[in-house]
């Protein structure tokens, strides 16, 4: 230090010199082996804890996260009036004269044998009527639907309503079940009660019908590279928010999945199974099957709709339906208004009555009485809400005339222990019966009921799963139908934006 003091007095710009060059060489040598030491923690961490989940992933895992925290999806306790064991198989076809026979085929020679095959002719004008009919003549299990032509999703949702199934599945015409692909799919489903629908791998086929190798169609997700076999995702978690239906064509649902989302929309032409996954995926449990096996075949030709893409803008059409749900999904979030109404004499129903009402204000809904709130003064769209009746009479009342929103759900839920009707006041959107020992009753109105839930907390998450669904279906209608109401009406458009040039550019060309 001492020679330090007499070097820096007779020269000190020299000897601060020296001391910085001093003092970095020490906190090299220092910081040296620490920095090595953070390196090989971090590649240690990086080889055994991969990051797994992408943005999109993570995105909607937050959505699920935020929504099962009120709604815990577990709705094994639902009854529905199908029968049990049932599998439902709906088979739109139009103008399938050249491979029809092949499809149905395939179902007939299935080793799970309870199914009902029901077929929607959608106003063939080949050769596909007589094909069919004939089929029909033969097995009782086969049944035919003539219609005008109406397009797949109208066709889809016209075989559903008839479908008397506990599970429910389509297939297309040009497209073959492997013989195991019912009996694989019923046991995998029926192992997750709290899983409504199932997903599972493909083969890919051609025109001729024999398996396709080294193809570019599912090239990411082909097992072994290069083969036939198509290995799908396991995880759903992407398919809202990136544009990708790897869901395929081989899957599985519950009857409880028609009651609480209803239709497939007839606003989404060539997407209108992808809209059906992504509303089963954020409002009810998606899950891939437990097994690897492929039990499906795709086939691709130069007619069907995967190869008519630029055609048929299926791509611009996802796209439209990706940002629908982006604001369908924050939707689920919003709170509903509860119009409740009672009509009972004895405690069951009073005790479902007050339970119910708990479990909104609990959920941080709006809960009121008919007639409390002067509804016209209300936006008629953007409010969500519904009018309950809890009754246990054996004498069902009739929804209100005046005294509510403009478009409510409105729904029965009978509390008492008497037989239930085969008919009901078609005002009503869902009847459900709470008592121990009813069964289901399949009413005339779609989707109407009865169906029976004895749990006060599935009656609550069932509620609200079909009030939304119900409700946003008037949403896509108002902005996507043909509305002569809004015809003319100006709307204001908000970009927010930060240095995303190419986003912005995008928005600005969708909304245009």
């Amino acid at each position: 230090f001492l020679t330090f003091a007499v070097s820096f007095f007779s020269n000190p710009r020299h000897s601060l010199k020296r001391l910085y060059s001093l003092t970095w060489e020490i906190s090299s040598s220092i910081a040296k082996p620490v920095v090595k030491w953070l390196v090989r923690k971090l590649r240690g961490l990086g080889a055994h804890e991969p990051v797994t989940m992408s943005w999109y992933a993570y995105a909607f895992n937050e959505f699920k996260r935020k929504r099962n925290s009120k709604f815990p999806n577990d709705l094994s306790q639902i009854r529905c009036p199908t029968q049990k064991g049932l599998v439902s198989v709906i088979l739109p076809v139009y103008n399938g004269a050249r491979v029809v026979a092949e499809s149905v085929e395939s179902v007939l020679r299935q080793s799970y044998k309870n199914f009902e095959l029901i077929i929607i002719d959608d106003g063939s004008t080949d050769d596909t009527p007589a094909i069919l009919d004939k089929y029909a003549s033969r097995d009782s299990r086969i049944k035919v639907i003539h219609q005008e032509n109406r397009q797949l999703p109208q066709s889809l949702s016209n075989g559903f309503r008839l479908a008397r199934g506990e599970f429910l599945t389509w297939t297309s015409d040009d497209n073959r079940m492997k013989q195991d692909f019912l009996k694989k799919m019923v046991d995998d489903l029926e192992s997750k009660p709290s899983v409504d629908m199932i997903y599972a791998n493909i083969d890919i086929i051609g025109e001729d019908g024999e398996y396709i190798r080294n193809s570019d169609w599912y090239r990411l997700y082909q097992n072994p590279p290069g083969s036939e076999h198509i290995s799908l995702p396991k995880d759903p978690s992407e398919l809202n928010i990136w544009t990708n239906n790897y869901v395929g064509s081989a899957f599985l649902y519950r009857d409880r999945v028609a009651y609480l989302l209803g239709d497939y929309s007839k606003l989404r032409f060539t997407s209108e199974d992808y809209d059906y996954w992504i509303r089963i995926n954020e409002m009810l449990t998606l899950r891939h099957a437990g097994f690897e096996e492929p039990v499906y075949e795709y086939r691709f030709h130069s007619s069907s709709l995967t190869s008519r893409e630029k055609e048929l803008k299926i791509m611009e059409n996802r796209m439209s339906l990706m940002a629908f749900d982006d604001f369908r999904r924050d939707f689920t979030l919003y709170p509903i208004t509860w119009i409740f109404d009672s009509h009972f004499s004895d405690k069951p129903g009073e005790q479902i009555f007050q339970r119910l009402r708990k479990k909104a204000e609990r959920a941080r809904h709006i809960v009121m009485e008919p007639g409390e709130l002067i509804f016209e003064k209300l936006p008629r769209l953007w409010y969500p809400s519904v009018y309950i009746c809890v009754t246990d009479k054996s004498e069902l009342p009739s929804p209100p005339d005046n005294g509510l929103p403009a478009s409510p759900s409105k729904i029965l839920i009978y509390a008492g222990e008497e037989k239930l009707p085969s008919k009901v006041d078609p005002s009503w959107d869902l009847c459900i019966a709470t008592g121990k020992n009813q069964l289901p009753v399949k009413l005339e109105q779609k989707y109407q009921g009865w169906i029976v839930i004895e749990d006060v907390d599935t009656l609550f998450v069932t509620l609200d799963i079909r009030i939304r669904s119900d409700h946003t279906a008037k949403i896509e209608q108002e902005i996507f139908g043909t509305n002569k109401e809004m015809a003319g009406v100006r709307t204001s458009l908000i970009i927010c934006t930060y240095r995303r040039s190419d986003r912005l550019i995008k928005a600005l060309e969708s909304a245009c």
